[in-house]
């Protein structure tokens, strides 16, 4: 498993409005550390904003509890979503799940799905699961690709939907009776 966790300077915005205290970067600290514990192999941790910061991914592994690792993020640079997968292939690493937290910001280095059809070629298994934060749908979603997940806005339904099978949730939906 492979997250990567926005840390750019907009991810200082509100999660729930002008009048809110939570910040979109502590929501994916708090998740990125809840996944960090969660998972049965320690996950590769890839926090971006212009480039993967390891620096902050290495005092990531050194944190023993969630709200200690969701103390490592705040807001930095720019965004580039297609960093953490740049990191991917040029380390040849593969992964079978691709985690990307992000507040719906891409301006900086190539666009991510030009990243990910290169990325396929090193992890043709592999599913990315892009969850947007806050809830604007102006990303371009290419229909052809069944690999990729985009999720838009937040609710606790994101954590079943990351971790159930889609031909699963597929099947489910097709059941229902309207």
């Amino acid at each position: 498993v492979a997250i990567a966790s926005d840390v750019s300077g907009s991810m200082s915005s509100s999660l729930t409005g002008d009048y809110s205290v939570v910040q979109c970067s502590d929501l994916v600290g708090l998740f990125t550390g809840c996944l960090v514990k969660k998972c049965r192999e320690l996950p590769i941790v890839l926090p971006f904003d212009n480039d993967v910061r390891e620096d902050i991914a290495s005092r990531v592994y050194e944190k023993e509890t969630v709200m200690g690792i969701a103390r490592c993020f705040g807001a930095h640079g720019g965004t580039s979503l297609s960093a953490p997968v740049e990191w991917l292939i040029r380390r040849r690493e593969s992964v079978d799940y691709f985690i990307a937290f992000t507040d719906n910001e891409e301006w900086v280095g190539r666009p991510f799905i030009e990243a990910w059809m290169e990325y396929r070629e090193i992890a043709p298994e592999c599913r990315a699961y892009l969850v947007t934060l806050l809830p604007y749908r102006d990303y371009p979603v290419p229909p052809e690709m069944s690999d990729v997940h985009f999720i838009f806005g937040w609710s606790d339904a994101v954590l079943r939907y990351i971790t159930t099978d889609p031909e699963k949730q597929m099947q489910e939906v097709m059941e229902t009776e309207i």
